[in-house]
């Protein structure tokens, strides 16, 4: 597979595919964000 861009794309989706498996393939009502003064912050079970 050829990539181009300043981003790898396919190997972000594939290293986010499997961190997805490695946790128990979670579903999205487990996750969340977090959005205050000091930035956001994206969570899974709790903020």
């Amino acid at each position: 597979m050829t990539q181009q861009g300043p981003r790898r794309l396919w190997d972000e989706a594939e290293a986010a595919y499997r961190w997805w498996e490695d946790h128990g393939r979670p579903e999205i009502t487990r996750y969340g964000v977090t959005v205050d003064v000091n930035g956001q912050r994206h969570w899974l079970d709790h903020p």
